[in-house]
């Protein structure tokens, strides 16, 4: 879906970037996982490299605790240009009552 192009005409450039990025990764740990390498070949070659990239990043982490993963994210998401978009805050200081985007 996220390749079709209409879906890339709607989409803000670094957003749909980053998300081709990260489902074109998801692709490749799947093709590795299930033996089916031709999984992420409908991604153009620029994407696949970004997804390497953010592979190597996930496998180069060494905590595999929930502060590893927030270094992880951390990481993705200044590779991705999206660190100004992420902001981690502990659950007891998160709001109540829902999500409000503002």
């Amino acid at each position: 879906m996220v390749l079709r192009p209409e879906v890339r005409a709607l989409t803000a450039r670094t957003v749909y970037r980053a998300n081709v990025a990260i489902n074109c990764a998801f692709a490749q740990f799947l093709a590795l996982l299930l033996g089916e390498p031709a999984l992420p070949s409908p991604y153009p070659n620029q994407s696949r490299k970004e997804a390497l990239k953010l592979l190597r990043e996930f496998g180069a982490q060494t905590d595999p605790s929930h502060l590893g993963d927030v270094a992880t994210s951390k990481r993705w998401s200044q590779s991705l240009g999206l660190s100004s978009w992420l902001k981690w805050t502990r659950l007891s200081q998160a709001p109540t009552g829902g999500v409000s985007f503002t």
